[in-house]
C-alpha cells in the first residue's frame, strides 16, 4: 500500500485519470496527485471529482513538496475522522443496545412478576404433596429468569466509562450465570479461577461485555458444540509479553 501516488496525465497506451480509477479501487485511502505539461481545466475539474488530492503543472514543480505534504497530512486527518465516526457509531450502537436490554428487562420482569406471585398462592391452597415438586420447579425456574434479567439490566445500565474496584472473578461468575442459560446445551461452559480476591479497576459493564465478546466468538466457532474454557489468573506485564498480545 503506497503512502502517496505521484501520476503523469499522458502516458503511452494509459493515462492518469485510469491510474487514479485503478488506485480508488484497490486503496481509495491513498492520496493522487496528477501531473500534466498542460492539463485542461475540464480535465482538472474532473480529476479532483474523481478523488484527486492536487494537480501540478510541470513548468510550476517548485509547489510539488507542499502539495505532498498537504495531501499526505488530508489523508491521515480523514482517516483519523472516519475512525472516530466508527467509535461514536459503536458507541451509539451499544447505547441503543443499552436501551433495550433495560426495557427488555423491565417487560419481561412484569411478565414473571404475577407467576411468581400466583405460585405462592397456589403454595397456601395445594394439599398435595406431588404438587409442591412442581410448584418448587414453578419456583426455581422463576428465580433463574430472574437471574439472568438481572444480568441484563447490568448490560443496559448504560456504556460511560465508570471506572471503578473490580473483583474479576465475581464478574467471571455473573457471566458464566448468563452464559450458562442462554449457550446452546451442547456448548460446556468451565470457568478456572487460579487467582482469587484481586480487584482491577474497571468499568464493570464495559469487562462483562469484554467476557461476553471473548466466550461468544468460540461459540460461534463451534456449531457442533464444544467447551468453553474462562481462566483467571495474574501475570506480570512485562514488555515480551505486550508484544505478545
Amino acid at each position: 500500500r503506497p503512502d502517496l501516488v505521484l501520476s503523469d496525465f499522458a502516458l503511452p497506451q494509459f493515462d492518469g485519470l485510469t491510474a487514479l480509477g485503478l488506485l480508488k479501487q484497490r486503496y481509495p485511502d491513498v492520496p493522487f496527485i496528477l501531473v500534466s505539461g498542460a492539463i485542461g481545466e475540464d480535465i482538472a475539474v474532473t480529476a479532483m471529482r474523481e478523488g484527486a488530492s492536487d494537480y501540478l503543472l510541470k513548468d510550476r514543480l517548485s509547489r510539488l513538496p507542499t502539495a505532498v505534504r498537504s495531501a499526505v497530512s488530508q489523508a491521515a486527518l480523514r482517516q483519523e475522522n472516519r475512525a472516530l465516526e466508527a467509535r461514536l457509531l459503536r458507541a451509539a450502537r451499544l447505547e441503543s443496545l443499552g436501551r433495550l436490554s433495560a426495557g427488555l428487562a423491565h417487560d419481561l420482569n412484569n411478565i414473571l412478576l404475577p407467576i411468581m406471585m400466583a405460585q405462592q398462592l397456589l403454595r397456601e391452597r395445594i394439599v398435595d404433596p406431588n404438587l409442591f415438586e412442581l410448584l418448587e420447579t414453578i419456583e426455581t425456574s422463576v428465580q433463574r429468569a430472574a437471574s439472568v434479567l438481572k444480568q441484563l439490566l447490568t448490560f443496559g445500565r448504560g456504556t460511560g466509562e465508570r471506572r471503578v474496584p473490580v473483583k474479576p472473578e465475581r464478574a467471571i461468575a455473573e457471566i458464566h450465570s448468563v452464559l450458562r442459560e442462554t449457550f446452546p446445551k451442547d456448548v460446556h461452559v468451565e470457568t478456572v479461577i487460579e487467582v482469587r480476591d484481586g480487584v482491577v479497576l474497571a468499568d464493570p459493564t464495559q469487562l462483562q461485555q469484554i467476557l461476553l465478546n471473548l466466550c461468544v466468538n468460540p461459540r460461534d466457532a463451534m456449531p457442533g458444540g464444544g467447551s468453553v474454557v474462562i481462566r483467571l489468573s495474574a501475570h506480570e506485564v512485562t514488555p515480551e509479553l505486550s508484544r505478545k498480545y
